[in-house]
């Protein structure tokens, strides 16, 4: 439920169906769980999840005991995470303080396509990290052998053409990303992909067939369907 005065949600009923995980990489939820866990954020820090969606990570997170957890996004209607709160807000804009001037972890996962200004995306990301801070971001893998191979001989990109999401509008490169990174005085701590392979059912088998060949001569360091980024600032 939304708070007209403040933009905020207050705590939802209970019900007794799942949250929909608004993913392309199933699993992907899970994967980032462990991930969070193995940075051993502690429990108590404050985590933003940046276009929270439906809530279902926030919820996860508060599943594996943070319990200072608040997302954000333009859509606060589809919000229904229960015991969490929403703050609405356009990610295109300047964000406000929020109620915490600095984050401990703060995620983005697949959203940052979905975004014009990625410039003040990065902005305010850096804004609200704590000097200590992770920030962790995931989005359409661009850098794999096989969305390069459908690039060269398709002029199209995966989930930026006609069968993708219609909201994805900005492809995100690993290095246009450093360099908004470096204006906010962040740098790229660790890059890897999920799943550790495309899923083949995502391709088509003439493509299929001509990664598997390319992959005999090319290397193909970055090969999943989803690139995670973790960011961190400048020592």
């Amino acid at each position: 439920m939304v708070d007209g005065m403040n933009g905020r949600t207050s705590p939802t009923p209970t019900r007794t169906m799942p949250l929909v995980e608004r993913i392309n990489a199933r699993g992907l939820h899970e994967h980032l769980a462990e991930v969070v866990l193995a940075l051993r954020v502690p429990p108590a820090a404050p985590v933003l999840d940046l276009g929270c969606g439906s809530g279902a990570w926030l919820e996860r997170l508060r599943g594996l005991g943070y319990s200072n957890v608040l997302g954000v996004d333009s859509d606060t209607v589809q919000f229904g995470a229960e015991g969490v709160e929403c703050v609405s807000c356009d990610l295109e804009s300047a964000l406000p303080s929020l109620g915490c001037s600095s984050f401990r972890l703060i995620t983005a996962i697949e959203v940052i396509e979905h975004v014009a200004n990625t410039g003040q995306f990065v902005r305010s990301l850096g804004a609200l990290l704590a000097d200590d801070g992770l920030g962790l971001i995931t989005t359409p893998n661009m850098h794999s052998l096989a969305a390069r191979l459908r690039y060269c001989l398709t002029g199209r990109l995966p989930e930026f053409d006609d069968r993708g999401e219609p909201t994805h509008i900005t492809p995100i490169f690993l290095e246009p990303l450093r360099r908004l990174l470096d204006r906010e005085g962040l740098v790229i701590d660790r890059v890897w992909t999920f799943p550790e392979r495309e899923a083949g059912a995502v391709w088509r088998r003439t493509l299929r067939l001509l990664v598997g060949f390319m992959r005999l001569a090319v290397r193909d360091p970055l090969p999943g369907i989803s690139l995670c980024v973790l960011v961190r600032r400048q020592r």
